[in-house]
């Protein structure tokens, strides 16, 4: 059962529910024929007034959309899965096949974008099937943004969050290079599996300077090879390459499979060192964990640093979060 904390939403969203019925007073999606109020994302975000908070339902199906989200009041989308803790039930998959070298952007390619405040996604896949360049899935530019129990799936740059506060948990993401990408926000990532496609990175840190507060934190993750790796994946996997200098990402409490080469990490340029980057890495298991081979621009850090890095630390508030 979800427990929604106040701030998020109307009372007349509280109270027990199933993950495959919807709560009184949410917003209803179904394809044609269905039993929800309308049969896209898009057409019930729109319904929505602009000011206080609102839910939206989704029933089982495929929607091959685009679904961008800008009011200024609260919002959850979540869709009817087995279970509100993890993403393996899941039913709903919001997809589409978009080129970001086409479109013009990277943000504007994807089947989801959310340039809010105040936004929660629980139990949703989201998927963009363009598969030889640049296509991401989800945009994120906003702050206190939640993801739960959710798939996220692309070749290239998956997931982008680009400015403000987000926590993922329970959750998958799927790519081959740099797939989880952005510049400024502050992104925690607890007890997610990343899944590899191919050669490439995990991360792409876009920080510019030293007094950047953004960062990207895994904690509790997972790094392996997807099913859908092609032959010859392990040890072709890099935890990052730095977009900009002084990229910050720390893996802590992860297991860090042998799809991972042993330097562990990458130089954006090939022969120049980037200096001012924080690769952190604490007490991480796996056939893929800190070894003498590991880039001389990454470091062990110790339990004092690493726990500058524990949730409570990291946000500067963690009541938006939601508890599962």
């Amino acid at each position: 059962m979800l427990t929604f904390a106040l701030a998020l939403f109307a009372t007349s969203f509280l109270g027990a529910f199933a993950i495959t019925t919807p709560p009184s007073g949410a917003i209803t999606v179904s394809k044609a024929g269905g039993k929800g109020k309308y049969n896209t994302v898009q057409a019930a975000v729109n319904s929505l007034p602009d000011a206080g908070s609102a839910v939206i339902f989704i029933y089982p199906g495929t929607y091959t959309e685009m679904v961008y989200v800008t009011r200024t009041g609260a919002l959850t989308i979540y869709g009817s899965a087995a279970s509100e803790t993890t993403y393996t039930g899941n039913t709903v998959l919001l997809t589409n096949k978009v080129s970001a070298v086409a479109i013009g952007a990277d943000d504007l390619s994807a089947p989801l974008r959310v340039h809010k405040n105040n936004f929660n996604l629980i139990n949703v896949n989201v998927q963009n099937t363009f598969n030889t360049g640049i296509g991401v899935a989800v945009s994120y530019y906003g702050t206190e943004i939640g993801t739960y129990g959710c798939q996220f799936l692309a070749y290239q740059d998956t997931l982008l969050t680009e400015t403000g506060e987000h926590y993922f948990v329970n959750s998958y993401i799927e790519g081959a290079v740099d797939y989880i990408f952005g510049q400024y926000s502050k992104a925690y990532f607890q007890s997610v599996i990343l899944a590899s496609t191919g050669h490439g990175y995990v991360t792409a840190s876009g920080r510019t300077s030293a007094t950047d507060t953004g960062a990207y934190v895994f904690n509790g993750c997972t790094v392996k090879s997807s099913t859908k790796a092609v032959a010859g994946t392990a040890g072709t996997v890099y935890l990052g390459r730095p977009w900009g200098a002084y990229a910050r990402v720390i893996f802590m409490y992860s297991d860090l499979t042998d799809v991972l080469n042993t330097a562990g990490w990458y130089e954006w340029t090939v022969g120049v060192y980037p200096s001012h980057v924080s690769y952190y890495e604490y007490n991480n298991s796996g056939a893929g964990a800190w070894n003498s081979n590991r880039a001389k621009f990454s470091q062990q850090i110790s339990a004092t640093v690493a726990n500058e890095y524990s949730l409570d630390n990291f946000f500067s508030s963690t009541s938006w979060i939601l508890t599962l």
